[in-house]
């Protein structure tokens, strides 16, 4: 039994090597197979995913970047590994009101292990497999307490399953994270050029709080940035630490060509080692609020070629006026934009006149442009 137990974690350390071939130790934990990222978009960016917003692979990294998803948002990704070995990942997202809650399941199958017995006949056919089920909620900060306005918060709870051979363990886990959106003219730095009007994130994530059978799972933070360079560049950082391992440094470049086509490159540096990827991406927004399709590459010496290709789609259904008004209004607020924030979030308040949130928001906007106007007086007196 315990010869079996180790080919199985042989098998999903080869899987740790071939998505992120760092030189470490044994496996950790019977729950690493967690660590394989989960989308094209995040490995060909170099897995520094934690401050990306908007996506339901954000229950992955940092369940807080959820919070600007305005409807439903899906993620498909399928992966064929070594011999008969493949793994696949579904996540969805959607808007209830003021709350976006999400759920996604990851399953790897390993294929079959036949066992044999000292004169060659076959005992037993075993089928090992893992499964990850999460379910998470990302929320506004401003509606919890006034001093998180502007941030969001986010949590989520894992389900981890493993069938080695006849027996199986099981463990339970929980991710925490809040993320901050804002522009540089946002933090006072009024400066009339369009990069201090553009829009950046911060996210912080705890990860793999909890248990898997009779280890922990790895716990992990990390710390990350995206910011938009220009409207078509987009530039993400992220610093991981896990315990026992050595820090992580992640970076990766996004380029949008004509709205449709995405170039993409990043990297993972460790103290051992480093890890190149490449990234493309076909968006495809006419029936939807964004429909792609992303492929990433990366080579891995000796163990050769790795693509990646998944699907992300946000569909358009069920809008809710007043959340998708709020929104607009958001958007405008970080780029600068207050009186078209103004309208949209006025509209919004004409369909919902009890809106704690949009009349919060109002009020913050009265205020900063109030004070706008007694900096730009006190400049005309000098």
């Amino acid at each position: 039994m315990n010869s079996e137990r180790k080919l199985l974690l042989a098998a999903v350390e080869m899987l740790l090597l071939i998505v992120n071939p760092v030189k470490t130790s044994a496996l950790t934990s019977e729950s690493d197979f967690m660590k394989i990222p989960r989308s094209a978009r995040a490995i060909g960016l170099g897995d520094s995913y934690t401050s990306i917003i908007g996506d339901s692979t954000a229950i992955e990294y940092n369940p807080a970047a959820m919070n600007t998803i305005d409807n439903l948002a899906l993620s498909f990704m399928f992966q064929n590994w070594i011999d008969n070995t493949f793994s696949c990942y579904l996540s969805g997202a959607m808007k209830f009101y003021d709350v976006v809650i999400g759920t996604s399941i990851y399953y790897i199958d390993y294929g079959g292990f036949t066992q044999y017995d000292l004169y060659g006949a076959p005992v037993n056919t075993y089928h090992p497999f893992d499964l990850n089920w999460k379910a998470a909620v990302s929320v506004d900060g401003g509606l919890l307490f006034d001093f998180l306005t502007g941030f969001s918060v986010g949590g989520c709870v894992s389900v981890i399953g493993r069938s080695m051979t006849e027996t199986g363990t099981w463990g339970l886990s929980f991710d925490a994270g809040i993320n901050y959106t804002a522009t540089l003219d946002k933090l006072g730095l009024h400066y009339d050029h369009a990069f201090f009007k553009m829009p950046f994130n911060i996210g912080f994530a705890m990860q793999n709080i909890g248990f898997t059978g009779d280890s922990v799972t790895p716990l992990k933070a990390t710390l990350g940035l995206s910011m938009a360079i220009v409207k078509e560049l987009m530039l993400s950082m992220d610093v991981a630490i896990e315990y026992g391992r050595p820090f992580l440094y992640k970076m990766g470049i996004e380029y949008t060509l004509f709205n449709i086509l995405i170039l993409r490159t990043g990297f993972n540096l460790g103290k051992e080692t480093g890890n190149l990827a490449f990234g493309l991406g076909l968006r495809y927004p006419e029936y939807f609020n964004d429909l792609r399709v992303d492929y990433a590459f990366s080579y891995l010496g000796a163990l050769g070629n790795n693509h990646n290709v998944s699907v992300y789609a946000d569909f358009p259904v069920f809008v809710d006026q007043v959340a998708h008004l709020y929104q607009e209004g958001i958007y405008h607020y970080i780029h600068g934009q207050y009186e078209l924030a103004k309208e949209k979030w006025l509209k919004a308040l004409e369909l919902d006149p009890e809106n704690k949130l949009v009349k919060k928001k109002l009020t913050d906007l009265e205020e900063l442009l109030k004070l706008n106007l007694i900096i730009e007086s006190e400049k005309g007196e000098y």
